[in-house]
């Protein structure tokens, strides 16, 4: 598969932030990261970031697009981020990777439909017990592939 475009999207952030520019900043890996998958040939890259207000920009190649949507900063089951999830659909990227959400996944795959590629990447943790394990395995459905920040969070996770 040619990636063309590819939309890195972002559940969380931090409730102290206000000015876009300066969180790009202090989660630098955000950058770091597009700007590798960028040099690794996918020619298009679209930030989607829940924030606490709305901004859209450019830099360094990458697009950066800020979106309030009235939820939590860490939403819960029971708020759907729903303005930032018609974005990602209206963007119709080749693929979306998810950073962290897990509780939306599913409501994302609905939005954005079942033919749509959904890499989530994972930070961290396991499902500690079998009714967190049950809700895990409902919320993946729909992912279509999974990534992990380090071999021993990888680990925990195979079967």
């Amino acid at each position: 598969m040619t990636i063309g475009h590819l939309c890195y999207a972002t559940y969380s952030y931090d409730s102290e932030s206000r000015d876009p520019e300066l969180y790009l900043q202090n989660h630098d890996s955000i950058r770091y990261w597009c700007k590798s998958l960028k040099s690794s040939g996918i020619s298009n890259v679209t930030v989607v970031q829940r924030f606490h207000s709305d901004h859209e920009f450019e830099k360094e190649g990458i697009r950066f697009t800020f979106i309030k949507d009235g939820t939590e900063i860490h939403p819960t089951v029971w708020h759907t981020p729903s303005r930032f999830h018609a974005r990602i659909r209206d963007l119709n990227s080749d693929i979306v990777h998810v950073n962290g959400g897990t509780v939306h996944l599913r409501k994302l795959r609905r939005t954005v439909g079942g033919d749509k590629p959904i890499v989530w990447q994972h930070h961290g943790g396991f499902p500690d017990s079998i009714w967190k394990n049950n809700f895990y395995e409902h919320l993946m459905t729909g992912v279509n592939a999974f990534f992990f920040s380090s071999n021993g969070i990888a680990d925990a996770w195979k079967l």
